[in-house]
């Protein structure tokens, strides 16, 4: 039964010691975020929340259609901690005012999502907010309840084409009905004209090249489909590349005959390249091979977190950042900081912050990004019994209870991009150069590669 992914609402988390922040002056929300006790059931007003089942795997389920609706977890409905780095209230106001200029690009803000989730990005005074959301991992159609229930997803619906078709239309279909203020993107001219409207521009892509299968016409149809970006490993090894966790127990031979030859397929058609969990050597073939730049969407840097395997090693960083590529640094502390003894450790932005100022200088502000990746509604125990996780992956992962936002301070939910504005200030670093590290870099490749 716990091969099952699900994702059932009203667990609790298991909390883990985080420092106290201070909040800052002068912070301005747009959006409210309702506290829990006013907030009973999201999207659908007033309506109360059922009395949770018992279910057989040890979850609380609150029944059919009741799940999605009802919110995972407080983090997500409150406004995120503003963290003290020390500006003065001048340098407040300039943070507020440069803000309001950014076009925020999320390289990877969900797999899952919750109803805050496009109200969170736009908060306190974005210019722009915008990103990519994973389309394949598992079916999004039945943890939403748009048909059937979570209790129906089994071990063999992740990474399926099906799957995919079925999360395409259901994403079509939840922003004409659940979300104006979000707007589908192809492109960069789609990112455009949501950016125009005051919407959300949300990308679509995929975390695995499974759904390719042997078929390279795949590419071109789900390019055409939306899809702008495929990661060609996610994990463990796929017929293209060998994935991040499966190189502690094989052989990291990198990229597949079959890889290189879709990577090619991709170069044609305009979509992006995507390493984010690749093994070592499969990112440096990636470079090699592919004639346009790439993308290391969400990753952390090995160098400084030499426990991790959801790492790439500074020098190869580095390489694609010459050859015209972005790295996006994942929102995930334990990628970027040295874990020795993860029971003492403090959490809190400014470790993202500090990570981002040591990147922009080793590889320039062109070529530096950021994804979240964390901000789900789920439970440790689902992502650690998903099919796709092995048990020597579930050892090297090296991370807190989830939520993992709980344990992570200041980026509470999505409404703390904010910090990485005011954090990246704090260090001294340009007003370009800020913009360019939190949307611009990604924004611009974008546009120069996918067609």
């Amino acid at each position: 039964m716990n091969s099952r992914r699900n994702f059932l609402k009203g667990m609790g988390a298991t909390s883990v010691g985080v420092v106290a922040a201070v909040v800052a002056p002068k912070i301005i929300a747009t959006t409210r975020h309702p506290s829990c006790d006013d907030m009973k059931v999201l999207g659908v007003g007033s309506a109360p929340v059922p009395t949770p089942q018992n279910d057989p795997r040890g979850f609380k389920y609150f029944g059919p259609n009741a799940n999605a609706k009802h919110n995972t977890y407080p983090v997500h409905a409150r406004q995120a901690v503003m963290v003290d780095f020390g500006l003065s209230a001048k340098q407040e106001e300039e943070a507020q005012e440069l803000y309001r200029e950014c076009s925020v690009y999320d390289a990877e803000f969900e797999v899952d999502y919750y109803r805050e989730v496009f109200a969170n990005m736009q908060a306190n005074e974005v210019g722009f907010a915008s990103g990519s959301m994973s389309m394949d991992a598992f079916p999004a159609y039945y943890v939403n309840n748009r048909s059937g229930d979570e209790r129906q997803i089994e071990a063999w619906d992740w990474w399926t084409r099906e799957s995919l078709d079925k999360n395409l239309m259901f994403w079509r279909d939840e922003v004409q009905k659940h979300h104006p203020e979000m707007m589908l993107c192809h492109n960069h001219a789609d990112l455009m004209t949501a950016k125009r409207l005051g919407k959300v521009g949300m990308m679509m892509d995929t975390q695995n090249s499974l759904w390719i299968g042997q078929d390279e016409r795949q590419v071109k149809k789900y390019k055409d489909l939306g899809i702008h970006r495929c990661q060609i490993a996610y994990n463990s090894q796929t017929l293209m590349a060998t994935g991040c966790y499966d190189a502690i127990v094989s052989v990291d031979a990198g990229l597949t005959d079959w890889g290189r030859r879709m990577i090619g397929e991709m170069n044609e058609v305009g979509m992006l390249v995507d390493t984010g969990h690749s093994s070592t050597e499969t990112l440096r073939q990636a470079i090699e091979v592919s004639e346009r730049p790439i993308i290391c969407s969400h990753a952390g840097v090995r160098d400084w977190a030499p426990n991790s395997m959801r790492t790439h090693n500074l020098a190869d960083i580095k390489k694609l950042a010459d050859t015209g590529g972005v790295f996006g640094l994942v929102g995930v502390t334990s990628t970027f900081v040295d874990m020795k003894d993860m029971g003492a450790f403090k959490d809190n932005v400014s470790h993202m912050v500090e990570a981002m100022h040591k990147l922009i200088n080793e590889i320039g502000s062109d070529s530096l990004g950021f994804a979240l990746d964390q901000v789900q509604a789920m439970s440790w125990e689902e992502l650690t019994t998903a099919p796709d996780w092995s048990k020597e992956a579930v050892a090297a992962i090296q991370l807190p209870p989830m939520p993992l936002q709980d344990q992570f301070v200041g980026m509470d939910n999505h409404s703390g991009y904010f910090n990485l504005c005011r954090g990246l200030l704090a260090k001294g670093h340009s007003h370009s150069t800020i913009k360019k590290v939190l949307g611009g870099n990604m924004i611009r490749l974008i546009k120069e590669e996918v067609k």
